[in-house]
């Protein structure tokens, strides 16, 4: 009779490295995967502030002022989207994108973000004379050479009672007036009055 074999089988040393080889090569390709997408994702900063912009409905004055427009009227969102203004920023944006869903053919919408462009940023204030602007951010509307500026500060009413009562460290938002502001903009450039 044969003695048994006892021999263990196992991976030869050139298997195993290219089992580690392998893995290693699936760790980094992940890992650059990741990069690349923080990289792009990087330029392309989105705001997902989706209560905020999925809640504004334009007034029925808004839509009328919309509608007899016969101007193209060219709105620039001139804000830091991550700045001290940032929720007035967002609101901003979406009631702007509002505006210009409710007339894509006359409302031109852009936003210029004055610290990742700087360049295009100092070219904007020098085109509309706004260079002594001591506030950064704000909306311009311009329509046929006639411009008005809404500033980020006039744009929301804030509540200081919390504050000064001394229930509360901070100051409360309490109204939004944007539309207000907007709409009698709009109106303003496009059918300016001597």
């Amino acid at each position: 009779m044969s003695a048994p074999d006892h021999t263990q089988h196992s991976f030869s040393n050139g298997r195993r490295w290219l089992n580690w080889l392998s893995t290693l090569l699936a760790v980094a390709a992940v890992l650059a995967m990741v990069v690349m997408a923080n990289y792009l994702a990087a330029g392309y900063s989105a705001e997902c502030n989706w209560i905020a912009i999925s809640a504004f409905k334009l007034s029925a004055q808004t839509v009328r002022v919309l509608d007899s427009l016969s101007n193209d009227v060219n709105i620039t969102i001139f804000f830091q989207p991550h700045g001290a203004n940032e929720d007035i920023y967002a609101l901003t944006s979406g009631l702007l994108t509002e505006y210009e869903k409710a007339c894509p053919r006359h409302v031109h919408l852009r936003t210029l973000d004055y610290d990742r462009k700087v360049g295009e940023a100092k070219e904007f204030l020098a085109k509309y004379n706004l260079d002594g602007a001591k506030d950064r951010d704000f909306v311009l509307f311009e329509s046929g050479g006639n411009t008005k500026t809404a500033y980020a500060k006039e744009l929301a009413d804030y509540d200081f009672s919390g504050l000064l009562s001394g229930q509360s460290k901070f100051v409360r938002r309490s109204a939004f007036r944007g539309e207000q502001f907007f709409t009698e903009d709009i109106y303003d450039v496009s059918n300016p009055r001597p």
